[in-house]
């Protein structure tokens, strides 16, 4: 069989040690299980701080044994999800597909993939009690679970190249996503402050928690809030949103807290949101038009304006033309008048230069014979 392709049949971890007061397997699933009457029966979260190994964890069935994370060897039980909490996944989801429906984009959205960070080595808050021979200790490979993820799968050529066990891994430590969001419930404490560091270690880009902050058995107050946190220089930068403001998350845009921490219809909010975004690109669709009007009458003034200069220029090369011709027959007029003198002199008429010195008669006989000439 090709297990590439078809999954393995989910069985109990072979390195999953049971302390004193863990949980076994039932005989269905043990035979052994049904010699010891004594102890309780199988239920969720039975395996927390119990040891597994990384590649045992990959097999461990959620169904059975609930879900958990792998951290340093030991297995960390997740806490059974509120309906506020599933409500504010199944938002984002909508959200997500919603913004990016019909768009070209390699990114996805994931609920509870696997993550997988490299520890370390530098850490040395890990308990000093734990023997370095045991494999899953030493396995420098931590497990998380975030409640959704966005970053770009594995191609199926890049999934053939790892063992069948290993492509149930969502993000492998050399593909990180860019970005978590944790929907904190009973375990905020690990949210806010180990999550932070791991999922720096992973080098995720944003980190955002959606802080629910659920009154407590013996606390009546609680302050819920939105955290969204950017890696620099490997560490996350913080802004924290309160209730009644607007935050902008990447890949979902501008978001109201009050939305976010107490969803009632993620479908309405989601919507909602399109259809804010489309009336903005409307807007600025609108906005580009009219600027472009603006610049299209712009440039016919400015067509208008040449158009009167090429005119006046027309107009002033006409004016010269007619300037020169002027001086041309101007300067006939005065060559005629010169001959005529020469010629009058030379047959002894007597020639004025005042045109009224001469009687009419003679001013009619001199252009008489100046015709003639």
């Amino acid at each position: 069989m090709d297990h590439s392709s078809a999954p393995s049949p989910p069985r109990s971890p072979s390195t999953i040690t049971s302390s004193p007061t863990s949980t076994q397997l039932s005989a269905s699933q043990n035979p052994a299980a049904a010699q010891l009457p004594h102890l309780p029966p199988l239920r969720l979260g039975s395996l927390h701080l119990n040891k597994c190994s990384f590649e045992d964890f990959l097999y461990l069935p959620t169904s059975i044994f609930g879900r958990y994370e792998l951290e340093h060897g030991l297995l960390i039980a997740r806490p059974m999800a509120n309906t506020v909490h599933d409500r504010v996944i199944m938002m984002l989801l909508t959200i997500f597909s919603e913004r990016f429906r019909g768009k070209n984009t390699t990114k996805r959205i994931f609920t509870a993939p696997v993550v997988v960070v490299h520890r370390k080595s530098s850490r040395t808050d890990q308990p000093q009690e734990q023997h370095s021979s045991d494999s899953s200790q030493s396995d420098p490979r931590i497990h998380l679970e975030p409640d959704v993820a966005i970053g770009v799968p594995l191609t199926a050529e890049q999934s053939a190249r790892v063992s069948p066990r290993s492509q149930q891994v969502t993000f492998p430590v050399s593909n990180p996503p860019n970005l978590v969001v944790e929907v904190t419930s009973h375990n905020r404490e690990r949210d806010l402050v180990e999550k932070k560091d791991y999922y720096a270690w992973a080098r995720i880009v944003w980190y955002i928690i959606v802080d629910l902050d659920l009154p407590h058995r013996h606390t009546s107050t609680f302050h819920p809030c939105v955290h969204v946190g950017k890696l620099r220089n490997g560490s996350y930068k913080w802004r924290i949103y309160d209730p009644g403001q607007e935050c902008q998350i990447p890949f979902f845009g501008k978001q109201y807290v009050d939305d976010l921490l107490n969803p009632i219809d993620a479908k309405l909010i989601a919507e909602k949101n399109v259809r804010k975004e489309k009336n903005t690109r409307a807007q600025l669709v609108q906005r580009a038009s009219a600027a472009e009007d603006r610049a299209s009458a712009a440039e016919d003034r400015t067509s208008a304006a040449e158009d009167r200069a090429s005119a006046a220029e027309d107009r002033t090369s006409a004016a010269e033309d007619r300037a020169s011709a002027a001086e041309t027959r101007k300067r006939k007029h005065k060559e005629r008048a010169r001959k005529y003198k020469e010629w009058a002199r030379s047959h002894g008429a007597v020639v004025s230069d005042s045109s009224s010195a001469q009687s009419s008669p003679e001013r009619d006989r001199s252009r008489n014979r100046a015709r003639r000439y």
